[in-house]
């Protein structure tokens, strides 16, 4: 994960092969991050615009891809309710 500045304001570049579970409030997605993290999964927290996350404003981690699977398994073990956990390109 990436960032620049532009305009004054942080952008965020999304590379290839990343995916982004939307969460919800900061909190739960910090606990989410907390719990992949001790699974060895590296996570960066991000802001999601209303129109994507249909429900207002929320808050998501980007992730590997590749590890959705196991994204989904602890944070499921964890009892972390993710509003999407979209396939890469979605």
């Amino acid at each position: 994960m990436g960032h620049y500045q532009a305009g004054g304001g942080m952008e965020t570049i999304r590379y290839p092969g990343t995916c982004t579970a939307v969460i919800g409030s900061m909190t739960l997605t910090i606990k989410a991050q907390n719990a992949l993290a001790a699974a060895s999964i590296r996570t960066s927290v991000t802001k999601i615009g209303s129109a994507r996350s249909r429900s207002g404003c929320a808050y998501g981690l980007n992730y590997p891809c590749m590890q959705r699977d196991n994204v989904a398994d602890v944070l499921q073990g964890a009892g972390i309710r993710v509003r999407a956990l979209p396939e890469e390109g979605s």
